[in-house]
């Protein structure tokens, strides 16, 4: 892995410690969810575990099986931040469309990815609220630890939009100029990892970007943030030369009579010489899993974003003007 991808895939997994009580939880069975609460540092191989049991339903690639553990089982490990859960605890659901669902602690477990260690816990959802948990469309969910006071409202989720001939008449420029501006910053990786034949290939698909002569397509979804912001297009796009894949971006457009660009995110290694014998399409893009909106106007994002052999599940918060990086998620990768 790439010191650039590896740099961004902690930046995600590592919690501050200002916000302890909020995790991002997803889908373990039709009765029970599953959040990650700190990952091991400690370096033995085979650390010592108890049954597998079996995986999240909601997962991404390189997740890893489940272990069941006991609290016995994890004494005297080097873990990033302190297990803050115990038997007993109950916690707040916010899944996004239905208020808010209730679910206790079950057990510590000890899922394993690719090249890391993590521990997690699997919560029950209270028999009061099996019914409506069952019947959410979303896999990925916020958690809190404890009420915060501030209520959670039912939000919409992304669905697909079609756009207006007005809206696609602004749109196009706006996204060909917001794919030129982020071309003149690309990175090929360090100079003496550069392939001289993939290097001709890029750099001639750089120049067909140029000038005009790759095709594009896009797809835009519609996310609902609350009566206090309205909706926002989260709009994917790709830039095709040649049959093959040559840009690829998502952008936050803010919808009106005059549609306004609000945020431009790029795929992570983009030209990384790991990516170049695949046709990375529109689902190489950071998906939108959930929206999250509260009583007080606030809102949120649960998204997922795609490295090489990795995958970073994350809650960010929308400010008025753009989403913003929490401290509130996870990620695991090789």
């Amino acid at each position: 892995m790439t010191r650039s991808v590896l740099l961004a895939i902690v930046s995600l997994s590592v919690m501050a410690q200002d916000r302890p009580d909020s995790f991002v939880a997803n889908r373990y069975d039709d009765s029970h969810v599953f959040f990650t609460i700190a990952g091991v540092r400690d370096e033995r191989t085979n650390p010592r575990k108890g049954p597998a049991l079996p995986s999240p339903v909601a997962q991404y690639a390189q997740s890893g099986p489940v272990f069941d553990i006991l609290p016995a089982d994890i004494e005297g490990w080097k873990l990033d931040r302190p297990i803050v859960t115990h038997a007993g605890d109950v916690y707040e659901l916010l899944p996004g469309t239905s208020g808010r669902i209730s679910a206790t602690f079950e057990k510590l477990v000890l899922q394993q990815t690719c090249s890391e260690l993590q521990i997690g816990v699997i919560a029950r959802i209270a028999q009061p609220d099996l019914a409506r948990y069952r019947e959410l469309r979303a896999k990925y969910y916020l958690l809190r630890t404890h009420s915060e006071g501030t209520v959670a409202v039912p939000a919409t989720l992304a669905a697909p939009v079609e756009l207006s001939p007005e809206e696609r008449r602004q749109i196009e420029p706006m996204l060909t100029n917001a794919m030129l501006a982020s071309l003149k910053q690309i990175e090929y990786g360090p100079v003496e990892r550069r392939d001289p034949d993939k290097m001709r290939v890029w750099l001639s698909m750089d120049e067909a970007l140029k000038k005009g002569a790759a095709r594009l397509n896009y797809e835009a979804q519609t996310v609902s943030l609350g009566p206090k912001y309205g909706s926002r297009y989260y709009v994917k796009a790709v830039w095709k030369f040649g049959g093959k894949a040559a840009f690829l971006l998502s952008a936050w457009v803010r919808p009106g009579a005059e549609l306004v660009l609000e945020k431009i995110w790029q795929p992570p290694g983009l030209r990384m010489f790991e990516f170049f014998h695949e046709d990375r399409g529109m689902e190489a893009l950071a998906k939108i899993l959930n929206t999250i909106v509260m009583e007080d106007g606030s809102a949120g994002v649960v998204t997922v974003n795609f490295g090489y052999e990795s995958a970073g599940v994350a809650f960010l918060e929308y400010d008025g003007v753009e989403f913003k990086d929490t401290p509130i998620g996870y990620a695991y990768g090789c």
